[in-house]
């Protein structure tokens, strides 16, 4: 059993410390300040992981990991914002040791795990301190979600856990 299965509420803080050592392994190779290439960044933060695409994964899904074979794989179909966000999510779940197959977890327990591995994607891909660089020449949420290619509503979430909010209202 998973030392981590029985966790009884969502670890942000967890999320993100491991968020942020990832991107330090990193970083080197992303002088903007964010992974913008996933396929640079997944050999190096899980040494021997590849991703590849899926043409027939059910729309339900937007990636999917084979721990074993050490592959993540990405619904070909869906947007680019949505595949950066669903294989960070991946590499989140991965690197804080989640248990294998979640959804057979009771469902609080999942939506946990679901939890911490979005909010290790938000600050993987939006690196907190790259956000506060970017934030003070520009504080248009949606133009700097096309800029850390996130959706608006994950450039959203970041700015409320960065507490940018009250800078913009």
């Amino acid at each position: 059993m998973h030392e981590n299965f029985e966790i009884e509420k969502a670890r942000i803080g967890f999320a993100h410390d491991h968020a942020r050592k990832a991107f330090l392994e990193c970083s080197h190779c992303f002088p903007e300040g964010y992974p913008s290439s996933l396929e640079k960044a997944v050999p190096i933060v899980l040494p021997g992981f590849k991703m590849f695409p899926l043409a027939d994964l059910p729309n339900c899904f937007s990636a999917i990991t084979l721990k074993e074979k050490k592959l993540i794989g990405y619904n070909q179909n869906h947007a680019p914002v949505r595949i950066r966000f669903s294989v960070a999510h991946e590499i989140g779940h991965i690197r804080m040791d989640h248990p294998d197959g979640v959804f057979d977890v009771e469902a609080n327990k999942a939506k946990n795990y679901e939890s911490e591995a979005n909010a290790f994607a938000g600050e993987f891909l939006v690196p907190l301190e790259s956000l506060k660089t970017a934030f003070k020449g520009c504080r248009d949420y949606k133009e700097l979600a096309k800029y850390f290619t996130v959706s608006a509503s994950v450039m959203w979430i970041r700015f409320e856990s960065a507490r940018l909010i009250g800078s913009i209202l």
